[in-house]
């Protein structure tokens, strides 16, 4: 989550859910070498560390609260949005 970002596209981005159900990039319960998520990967380096991330990847966490205070942040012009 961050209420500034250099992606060209966007001003803030959000993730109100973090963790994944798995996928071919990410195959719950095969070796951490033979990963290859970069997502997955990004949370198992910071979980504990940082509260962005889910404790367990392979179990998808909903962060209660993170919507509603990035819909409060200003567009790029400073202005309140709708």
């Amino acid at each position: 989550m961050s209420m500034h970002t250099l992606i060209q596209w966007t001003d803030s981005t959000v993730n109100p859910v973090g963790g994944c159900g798995g996928c071919e990039l990410w195959v719950p319960g095969a070796p951490i070498e033979e990963q290859t998520c970069y997502a997955g990967h990004s949370t198992q380096w910071r979980k504990g560390k940082n509260r962005a991330f889910a404790m367990d990847f392979n179990v998808p966490e909903l962060f209660p609260g993170r919507m509603a205070e990035a819909a409060a942040w200003s567009d790029l012009l400073g202005k309140e949005r709708a």
